[in-house]
């Protein structure tokens, strides 16, 4: 029985190793830049770069990339396969891992089990989409549920930039920046910061200021995790007046202005809607 837990978990461990460093597009000169909290632990800094295109193992090209870490470097090979973005297993022989399709569908089901294995299969599922700004363009972000045993994650992926985000049970992934087509987008620099012990658990919508105001304000709130956000005003009849943000968002402080130029005087009131909380204050418009 110890056996066969031990096994279990050595492969659910090496499934999600590889969800981990799943990247796409694949380009020679792409690179992504990654914040890892490990909870419980202060933050940690990865980079990956795409460095070749032309590596041949077995019967199959793959693009090589460098990875660096606070804690060390690596090389891994990928490809895209069967319209599927591929890693190269090294634990399996002419064995290539598919973590993401490139051209998701909303709905899509696939089983993915280790060359030579039976023991266990990871399950991925698009469960939903939507439109948001990243790094200030348009996209799709892909919500993306993956289930190994009991285990499972949380992801948002694009087509644009790849994986912009990951949560396990232990760890969460967000990117940072990234290059694409030569092209920079927000921070690629590979820097680790101190831990700030003080920054809240969970989210946090703050009061509007000015408080009464006329005819702008403006309202803050912070993240403690990356998520889908919603930031929504609302009349004294509660009645949905003006959508202020609706877009995937990084963790961390957001600040945004409210413009009620074209609103009467009154009370009204402003919720900031995530995928796991509701939060709602009220503030005064004065004419």
């Amino acid at each position: 029985m110890k056996k066969h837990l031990i096994i279990s978990l050595t492969f659910g461990l090496s499934m999600y190793a590889q969800i981990f460093t799943g990247l796409a597009p694949l380009k020679v000169g792409n690179s992504w830049t990654y914040v890892e909290n490990y909870f419980g632990n202060n933050p940690e800094y990865e980079k990956h770069t795409v460095v070749d295109s032309n590596v041949q193992i077995g019967d199959q090209l793959y693009y090589k990339v460098e990875s660096k870490h606070d804690f060390g470097s690596g090389t891994r090979y990928y490809a895209v396969v069967d319209s599927y973005y591929v890693k190269h297993d090294t634990h399996y022989d002419n064995s290539n891992f598919r973590y993401f399709p490139v051209s998701p569908t909303i709905g899509e089901w696939n089983q993915f089990y280790y060359a030579g294995s039976d023991s266990g299969a990871l399950r991925s599922e698009i469960a939903d989409l939507f439109e948001s700004k990243v790094f200030g363009i348009d996209v799709i972000v892909y919500s993306v549920i993956r289930e190994l045993g009991l285990a499972g994650s949380g992801e948002y992926w694009t087509q644009e930039f790849g994986r912009l985000y990951y949560m396990g049970e232990f760890v969460e992934y967000t990117l940072t920046g990234c290059i694409v087509d030569g092209v920079e987008y927000g921070d690629t620099t590979l820097v680790s910061v101190e831990y700030d012990k003080s920054l809240p658990k969970e989210i946090v919508l703050s009061q509007n200021y000015p408080n009464p105001f006329n005819p702008t304000t403006t309202i803050e709130y912070y993240l403690p995790t990356s998520s889908k956000v919603r930031l929504v005003i609302y009349n004294s009849l509660g009645q949905e007046v003006e959508t202020l943000v609706s877009e995937f968002q990084t963790s961390g402080e957001h600040r945004v202005q409210f413009n009620a130029r074209g609103y009467s005087t009154g009370v009204y009131f402003y919720s900031l809607i995530t995928e796991s909380n509701l939060l709602t204050k009220k503030m005064l418009l004065i004419k």
